[in-house]
């Protein structure tokens, strides 16, 4: 890994602070092509860098496709995987500068609450 160009007092490398960036689009369009592109240059300029992948989560969280449970598609099993994953991302951000959310959120709901 190369030396960050500079540091400011916080240790960060930018002034610009926390910095979330979240993907959004179908599945298969290159969301997670792009996130792991994009971690491993801002990890090469020195940037503290986690892509953080609801898919993997949930797999770690519930189980493979094979154990996934039969109730998944409940609305409450599916908000306490994604309030995990955004718990994960807060954790990240006590010792990290930037986060790539690399999710579908395909509807209009979970990208305004992403948003707040």
């Amino acid at each position: 890994m190369v030396a960050p160009l500079y540091t400011t007092d916080s240790g960060l490398l930018f002034h610009a602070g926390k910095i979330l960036v979240v993907t959004i689009g179908l599945p298969a369009r290159g969301k997670t092509h792009i996130s792991r592109s994009l971690e491993r240059y801002l990890r090469w300029m020195g940037v503290k860098t986690q892509v953080v992948r609801l898919g993997v989560y949930r797999t770690k969280t519930l189980g493979g496709a094979q154990k996934l449970p039969a109730d998944y598609f409940h609305l409450a099993l599916r908000k306490k995987v994604s309030d995990g994953c955004e718990q994960q991302i807060w954790d990240f951000f006590n010792t990290g500068q930037v986060v790539i959310c690399d999710a579908n959120n395909g509807t209009r709901e979970a990208r305004q609450k992403l948003a707040e």
